[in-house]
């Protein structure tokens, strides 16, 4: 009887911790969308903490794919560019912690919007980035990831990679000196076809994987 009295609280106490990691993708759809019709620093805050700092389990439930289908289109993502680039901070938060709970192309298109931050605000974005806690590891496509209108356009993404070391090199606010260097580390790492002859062709491509996103070495023309 004992035994059977444990097993059943057991079985309760799974399908509570269930139920637990399934209910935040209704909270965290329903704020992003409300972010995104009346964006402001409260609205984004509010996002923020709909979503958790450790992620949430990707189980492809019915749940997730609605929230992620409401989350991941072009209006909320076009308002949150837009108030990254105001240089808003919570805003940029937001972007950041959406990482959380985004893959593959949304992950990308998150990190695009983020790169853009870099040289018109990098002590906003390197500020940010280690609130985020960002592992060394994953920061070579967010850093230089530049998005699909720089595609076989090898003397722009040069050009932009180093106008982005330029913006990073020249922070001098001493508790942001760790992530500066990861940051310019990552942008080393992944701007050395730049120094390829002309005849190579660029194609920087990134693992799905963003632990282990990097640069992979440019196609040869022909």
């Amino acid at each position: 009887m004992v035994n059977c009295q444990i097993s059943l609280s057991l079985l309760l106490l799974l399908v509570a911790l269930n139920v637990q990691a399934e209910a935040p993708w209704r909270d965290i759809a329903y704020s992003i969308t409300a972010y995104a019709a009346n964006p402001s620093p409260a609205t984004a805050t509010v996002a923020i903490d709909a979503i958790p700092e450790a992620g949430v389990p990707i189980t492809n439930s019915r749940e997730e794919q609605e929230a992620l289908d409401a989350i991941y289109a072009p209006g909320p993502l076009h308002v949150l560019e837009r108030r990254v680039l105001m240089r808003e901070r919570e805003s940029v938060r937001l972007a950041f912690r959406m990482r959380e709970i985004a893959d593959g192309a949304f992950l990308e298109d998150l990190e695009i919007i983020l790169g853009k931050l870099i040289r018109p605000a990098p002590d906003l974005f390197l500020a940010e980035l280690q609130r985020a806690h960002v592992p060394p590891g994953a920061l070579g496509g967010l850093v230089g990831n530049l998005g699909g209108s720089y595609d076989d356009k090898m003397r722009e993404q040069c050009a932009e990679l180093r106008r982005r070391m330029k913006a990073v090199r020249g922070v001098r606010t001493p508790y942001l000196q760790e992530p500066k260097e990861q940051v310019l580390s990552a942008l080393e790492a992944g701007s050395w076809f730049c120094r390829r002859s002309e005849a190579v062709t660029p194609n920087p491509s990134f693992t799905t994987d963003p632990q282990q996103r990097h640069f992979a070495p440019p196609l040869r023309a022909g």
